[in-house]
């Protein structure tokens, strides 16, 4: 039994570009996986040596519950120690993360980014980790209005992760990741959840979040800033994340430099 099943998905806009990226990534850091891809309105020619799980159509935030269900279906049918389902735009950073997480997860089923930093209290899955003995429990539910949860404002919201179970018989199971960040190059973009996987965010869609018009009222480049990790993580990805870690802080001196003059 290999020890890691890795399922990506791929919308409308997210280019070879990610796909590259991710995938040199996930080869750096992650050792004894598969990978297989499911794609919505995406030409399937740029995916040629993937294996594919299947494909949807429409409105994409119409069309997640159903990939996410056949994504879930897949996991349960298939054997393997542990399972990861990552959005195009997310992917490992660093060696061992997985054994580290395991590690830090303790008796914790699965682990999650838990997006504070757009005013969420639930998880995300753009990078949702399981782990095998529990991938067949009742926990998650893909439906994006199965729950109303309240977000850092009171504000009454649902999204996909509001349908996760963070508890399953008076055991707390989610183990969070939350924003790592040792530079910050925008307040929503460009996250490090747990030192352990980069999130561009929105990186097959416009960027637009319920936390969108909060920032704005904060910060005053946020478009641009936004456009600025979006070149810098195209343009050079290794020199860009380690900068966002505090790697040394002179990977690539001209964009620290450019992140001082320009920085939120």
């Amino acid at each position: 039994m290999k020890n890691l099943l890795i399922v990506s998905t791929f919308g409308p806009d997210a280019t070879a570009d990610w796909k590259d990226i991710q995938q040199c990534f996930i080869d750096r850091y992650t050792t004894n996986y598969d990978y297989a891809v499911y794609l919505h309105e995406v030409e399937e020619s740029a995916f040629d040596d993937c294996k594919i799980l299947g494909r949807t159509e429409g409105v994409l935030l119409h069309a997640l519950p159903e990939m996410f269900n056949n994504i879930y279906k897949y996991f349960r049918t298939h054997e393997y120690e542990n399972y990861l389902l990552l959005d195009s735009d997310c992917f490992p950073i660093k060696h061992n993360w997985q054994k580290k997480l395991n590690k830090v997860m303790g008796d914790k089923w699965y682990a999650a980014p838990v997006r504070t930093d757009n005013l969420d209290t639930f998880p995300h899955p753009c990078a949702l980790y399981i782990k095998g003995e529990h991938v067949a429990k009742p926990i998650f539910s893909f439906d994006r209005k199965v729950n109303f949860m309240q977000n850092l404002r009171g504000e009454e919201v649902f999204d996909i992760g509001t349908g996760f179970k963070t508890e399953f018989d008076g055991q707390h199971i989610l183990f969070p990741l939350v924003r790592s960040n040792f530079l910050n190059a925008h307040p929503m973009l460009a996250a490090i959840y747990g030192d352990m996987f980069y999130h561009h965010g929105a990186g097959s869609r416009t960027p637009f979040f319920r936390s969108t018009s909060y920032w704005r009222s904060l910060v005053s480049d946020y478009e641009e800033a936004g456009q600025r990790c979006f070149d810098w993580v195209q343009e050079d990805p290794d020199g860009f994340i380690a900068m966002l870690r505090g790697e040394g802080l002179v990977h690539n001196p001209e964009m620290l430099k450019e992140f001082f003059l320009t920085g939120w």
